[in-house]
């Protein structure tokens, strides 16, 4: 599907896909001044650079639950939860986790994500 004509939730459909098939890819999805603060690190990435750094890995999501907004007219913020699944010495490991998405439909590049926040779901 051309990303320009995606819906808010279809692009994060689109992230989910990249996460789980080539991480390298992921940072094309994010503004290059957009933010991070991951799941597995309490540092705050800024910039495609620097968000580059947190992708790695085997790990794999899938989207349990999902909540969109329309803060503006060309400006989404996508709420939910989702569950990373990884392998931990021939052990499946499930992190329950929660999301904050807040996206951007630009003319030229469609949307891009200018911030993202994922968290371990609180036992």
């Amino acid at each position: 599907m051309d990303i320009a004509k995606m819906t808010a939730s279809d692009f994060l459909s689109k992230w989910v896909e990249t996460f789980n098939a080539d991480k390298s890819k992921l940072i094309e999805l994010y503004a290059p001044n957009a933010s991070l603060h991951g799941t597995s690190s309490a540092e705050l990435y800024i910039g495609r650079d620097r968000i580059r750094t947190y992708f790695h890995g085997t790990a794999t999501v899938s989207i349990s639950h999902l909540h969109c907004s329309d803060v503006a007219a060309n400006v989404a913020l996508l709420v939910g939860h989702c569950v990373f699944c990884s392998v931990l010495d021939d052990v499946r490991v499930e992190t329950p986790a929660r999301f904050t998405f807040l996206m951007e439909k630009r003319r030229e590049d469609g949307w891009v994500i200018l911030h993202h926040h994922s968290s371990a779901n609180p036992k």
